[in-house]
């Protein structure tokens, strides 16, 4: 199960977005898209180092991307629709609310 969940959405005047376009995820947090339009999608990393495979309507996505940055921002895109649909992973320290 997923720590954190983007979701494919219908984007007003057609087209398809990420919602958040921009999540701020930890370190080795996972991360999953949820696919709530009607077309298939598919997610890959910009620097081609993780990509899911066809994420069916109404279906979530596999294998879960684990946040593997200790920071910086990691910028993704759908391999079927690059020109549309951008996001991106922004990584954020933990804070430790123990000490």
């Amino acid at each position: 199960m997923p720590d954190l969940l983007i979701r494919i959405v219908p984007r007003e005047g057609g087209g398809s977005e990420f919602d958040p376009g921009s999540l701020a995820a930890p370190q080795l947090a996972g991360v999953s898209w949820e696919n709530t339009t009607g077309i298939t999608h598919q997610i890959r990393t910009t620097d081609g180092t993780f990509e899911t495979e066809v994420i069916l309507p109404g279906q979530g996505s596999t294998p879960l991307y684990i946040v593997e940055a200790s920071a910086g921002s990691i910028p993704y895109v759908c391999a079927l629709h690059p020109d549309d649909e951008l996001g991106s992973i922004v990584v954020t320290a933990v804070v430790n609310m123990n000490e």
